[in-house]
This record gives structure tokens, sequence and C-alpha cells, in this order.
């Protein structure tokens, strides 16, 4: 029975598959009560904010509005400024989530969350009213952009709490919300109407929404005693690709000023393949706004095959079919796409539409200067990256109940892992690093993550099984290990994982500090040093690992593609050709050579 419910506690680690369904999992049982505390009144400029006593000797203001409510006429809209309130406003709650599928989807699961969401939270040290730091003393800002595939997640998780980072290390914190999936990312030409905005036009809705939501940090966060003109991005997986974005983003410039992007990759969809149909001339993406609409159009009863379904929308007016679109329930709007794992949705996101975020869909935005926003930066990655998402794959890890229960064959477990980690992490760190610093010089730091001392089940090694996975950094950077936590996070290691927390919590708060992660907020920390493209000797990444297996250091490792091709072409541990040639597509997609693969083995590759 002990095995089944740490089994059935598992599952909802695995198949959240990302930031949202294991910061889900890791959240405490039960908060504390919630009381509005007069010390924490503030006035911004849509009114008055009372927030509460938080934890670890903080203020927090959970739940404050920073755009209308994005409903009715308004879904697909660019975010629309918060109307004022009359007297006063208790914020000692996080708003609800926006739309989402729940993280163990059914074949008829019905959408959670509202699409009223467009709220952030902010954490400060404890001020009194008439002591609220001004001028040169004003505190740096922090803002936090959660992951989960940008169709998962919520600044709502308790795992997410910016209390330590405000009372021990003088910051103000900020986490929020921003739409998700089909609502965050949609683009038609019917809602392209005449009067809307380029901004409205280009269908990056969440992206406009986080940009909004520093907009107001710009115009309020200094009735909290933060600094507007020092503010810190850090987000983890969709979290930091969005940071990229706002970085390559002309709408985003001046709104913050340095930006730490954990396991983030930058890719952006080509608006032609995200709003086409598949049989059209340029060929759309299998769930690209038109096809979501003929599927509507199926599923409502309007027209009994696809070709009558395309036919009818051809004859509606753009205002019957905006009119449509809008008047969709969440359950039917999300029933369009196809779920993968964790609730998350296939489909095109973040549109390089040349006004929100720029044409080039790829890291070369990055290599010129000028053509991003050159802000100190930190990138990392975990070693183990894929592991998450390799633990759920039922080709690799026998499951009973859906629950992992036995790896099928470690040796090709491994190497799963190690092809495909390596690449994540030259997509996310090594390559944008190299080109970061060929553009901006020495501001531009980069870490791995190496932390895999977790519990053996007994029917499961999670040391294996997970590695140092995607997402397992974030409640090292955050400080908190509640304990649901524990069926990953073994006791016997606390006393190792808390001094590593508190390192990486020193790193990040004086890099937000100073724009230079040093040696840490007290300066007795192992010295981070900037990456460097050259030297095979030169010190360039930051380690982050238990004493147990070597601490926090600095290493020389590069990853370039080559040598990951080098090594693949010359690996004979595959059981057939055609294993070798699947893994090629899969692993090198984004760096495919028609020559290379070929040759790939003797007899070729079809």
């Amino acid at each position: 029975m002990k095995i089944l419910l740490w089994g059935l506690i598992l599952m909802v680690v695995l198949v959240g598959a990302g930031a949202y369904g294991l910061a889900s999992y890791l959240s405490p049982e039960a908060p504390p009560p919630k009381i509005a505390a007069p010390s924490t009144l503030r006035t911004i400029e849509d009114g008055r904010l009372m927030g509460m006593q938080g934890g670890q000797n903080s203020h927090a203001w959970l739940g404050i509005p920073y755009a209308s409510a994005p409903v009715g006429h308004l879904r697909w809209r660019a975010p629309q400024p918060v109307i004022p309130w009359e007297g006063r406003k208790e914020v000692i709650e996080f708003s609800r989530r926006c739309p989402q599928l729940p993280v163990l989807p059914r074949p008829d699961a019905m959408p959670v969350g509202n699409e009223d969401c467009l709220y952030l939270n902010v954490w400060a040290p404890p001020f009194h009213p008439d002591r609220v730091p001004q001028g040169a003393d004003r505190l740096p800002v922090m803002v936090w952009i959660h992951g989960g595939g940008n169709s998962l997640g919520g600044a709502d998780m308790a795992l997410y709490d910016g209390a330590r980072y405000a009372s021990e290390h003088d910051l103000i914190v900020v986490s929020l919300n921003y739409r998700l999936g089909p609502l965050g990312w949609f683009r038609h030409e019917t809602l392209r109407r005449p009067g809307n905005s380029d901004a409205e036009n280009s269908g990056n809705f969440g992206t406009l929404d986080i940009i909004a939501a520093l907009q107001w940090v710009q115009r309020n966060i200094a009735r909290f005693g933060g600094d507007p003109g020092r503010v810190t991005l850090f987000g983890e997986s969709a979290g930091g690709s969005n940071i990229l974005s706002l970085m390559a983003s002309p709408l985003a410039a001046g709104l913050f000023h340095g930006a730490i992007v954990q396991s983030g990759v930058h890719r952006l969809s080509d608006p032609v393949v995200a709003e086409n149909l598949m049989d059209a001339p340029v060929p759309g993406d299998p769930f690209s706004s038109s096809e979501v609409i003929v599927k509507l159009m199926r599923s409502d009863a309007l027209a009994p095959d696809r070709q009558t379904a395309k036919e009818r929308v051809a004859t509606m007016s753009a205002d019957d079919l905006a009119r449509y679109l809008r008047s969709r329930t969440l359950r039917e709007l999300f029933s369009a796409y196809e779920v993968n794992l964790g609730g998350m949705l296939q489909m095109p996101l973040l549109f390089a539409d040349g006004h929100v975020l720029p044409v080039d869909q790829g890291p070369e935005v990055f290599e010129t200067p000028g053509r991003y926003h050159d802000v100190p930066i930190i990138l990392g990655a975990n070693r183990d990256e894929v592991k998450l998402f390799l633990s759920v794959d039922p080709r690799l890890v026998r499951m009973r109940f859906r629950i992992p229960f036995e790896i099928i064959d470690a040796d090709a477990y491994e190497r799963a892992n190690r092809y495909g980690s390596d690449v994540f992490r030259y997509l996310s760190v090594d390559q944008l690093a190299t080109r970061l610093r060929q553009a901006q010089g020495a501001s531009v730091w980069t870490y791995r993550f190496d932390v895999d001392d977790w519990r053996n089940l007994g029917f499961i090694d999670l040391k294996v099984l997970f590695g140092a996975a995607h997402f397992l950094e974030v409640p090292f950077v955050f400080g908190k290990f509640p304990k649901p936590g524990r069926v990953i996070f073994t006791p016997s290691m606390q006393d190792e994982y808390d001094p590593l927390s508190d390192s990486m919590m020193s790193y990040w708060a004086e890099f937000a500090h100073k724009g230079d992660p040093g040696m840490g907020r007290e300066g007795h920390e192992v010295p981070w040093t900037t990456w460097e493209n050259e030297g095979p000797l030169t010190t360039r990444t930051m380690v982050f690992d238990t004493e147990t297996d070597g601490g926090v250091r600095m290493t020389s490792d590069r990853l370039g593609l080559d040598v990951i091709k080098r090594r693949f072409r010359d690996d004979a541990t595959f059981t057939s050709d055609a294993e070798k040639c699947e893994a090629y597509r899969m692993l090198f997609r984004g760096a495919f050579d028609a020559d290379e693969y070929a040759t790939l083995v003797p007899a070729g590759c079809g």
C-alpha cells in the first residue's frame, strides 16, 4: 500500500511533465491563514491596496490586477488598462490561474482556471508605510515568469513564494499570470479588425500580457520600495523562453535590466504556418487557427465534414466569425487541440510577427548588437533535462497503473538522456552564450545544475529515473522544500540541499543587486566568472551540486553541435540502423544535414 501511495504521488510529478505539474506537487499542504495588515497599506495609480504579513518576516500583496479581465469582446485583444477602484482593496489571495487543462486530463476534461486572470503578486521587506525606501535607497526588483509550456501553470504556486528573497536579500519580488494556450497565442485574419494596433494583430496576447505587467512594475513598484531602474527577470522553462523573447521584442525596451534564464530555448513560430490550413499553398500547422476553426465547426455540428466546414467559414463575414469564436466555451475551444503530456497543448506559440516579436525565428537575433536588448544575463540548464520526459516514455519505462515502475533498458535510457540533454543544453546555453558574448561582451554567465541525490523508492531509483532533470533546480532557487517533496528530496540529504540552495539564492540576489553574480550576496561564494568563447581550459560555467558530488565549482566544459554529432555518428551502441536513423531525426531536426543522414549507417538512412 505504501509503495502504491508513493507511486501515485510520483505519478502526479511525472505526468505534470514540466514546471506546473511539479510545482503543484511540491506546494505545502495547508497555507497559513491570511489576514490583511494595516502596515501594508499602499497607494498605487489605480487605488489603495492592503496586503498581509507574508512568510519569512515579509509583506505580501497577492492578486493585484494589472489589466482588465480579457473576457467577452476582450478575448483575443491586447491587455486593457485596469479600471481604478474606490476605497481600499484587500489583496491577500492569489487570483485564479489562466485557463488550462488539468495536470491529469481525461478525454472529456474541463479546463480549469478563469479568463479573468491578469493579476500579479508582490513581496517586500516589512516596511512601515512611512518608511518605504525612496530615491537611491529603493531596492532591486526580481520578476518571476512561470513555466509550463505556455499552456500550463500560474503564479499561485506556493513554491514560487518570494518571501525569502525579500526578507533575506533586500529585494522586491513580483510574480505574474499571463494568458496561456489558445487564449494567449492565437492569430487569424478575422481578428485583425480596422483600428487594431499592430500589437493586437500579432496574436501574441500572452507576450503582451507579460509586457503589460512589466509596464505596471515601472509605474508602481516604487510605492513598495522597488527601483524601476533595476528590474531583473527570472524564469524557468517556458518562463525562460518568454524572457528570451522579451529580449528580442522592441516593445519591451527599458522594462528590465537583467535576465536569468533557467532551461529556456528561444524559438518562435512562423505566423503563416500558425494561421494557414494544412492544405493551403503554404501548408499550416495541424493546430493552426484555421484548422482549429474547422474542428470547431465540425464539433458544433455546423458542418458534416472538413470540406463543408471550410466552405461555411469562407461564406461567413469577419464580424460573424469573430463573434462565433468569442462565443465558444473554454471546453469547446480547448477540445480542438491535441493534449500532450501533463495537459500541455500541441499548438504554435510565440509568433514572429515583426512587431511584438522579430521576424527572426531563432537565436540569430542575438548575434548583432542593437537587434535585441543588451542586458546582463545568466543562462543555465540541468544536466539531465530530458529525463523528466523520458521517465514517462512507455518505450523506455515500464508503467503500472500509469506509474513508472521499471526502466526497460538502462543503457538505452541513459543514451537517450545524454544526447537529448546535451542537445538541449547546446540550444539553451552554449549556443546562446557564444552569440551573446560576441555581441555584448563580458556580461554573460552560465551554469549547469547537477544535483541528483534523490530517493530510491525500492521499485525504482529516482536518482536513475530523474537525475538532474528539468525543473528540479526551482526548489533550490526559491529555497523551498515542503514536506510533500520528501518523496523526491530525501531528508537525509537536507543538510546538503540547504547550503546549496542558500548559495544559489545568494548568487541570484547579487545578480539582481549588481548585474553580476560575483561571489554571492555576502561575498563568500565561489567566484562566478563570465562565459568565455575561447580557450579549452578557460573556466566558463558554474556547476551547482551537493558537497557529496563535488559541490559548487567552475568548469571549462563547453558543448558544440559538431562535437555532439560526431559522438552520435561514432556511437555503435544502437540496436539497429533504424533506431539510430530515427534518433538522428528526433535529435537534430533543427540542424538536419541530408548528406550526413544518408551516410549515417552503412545502408544509409531512408
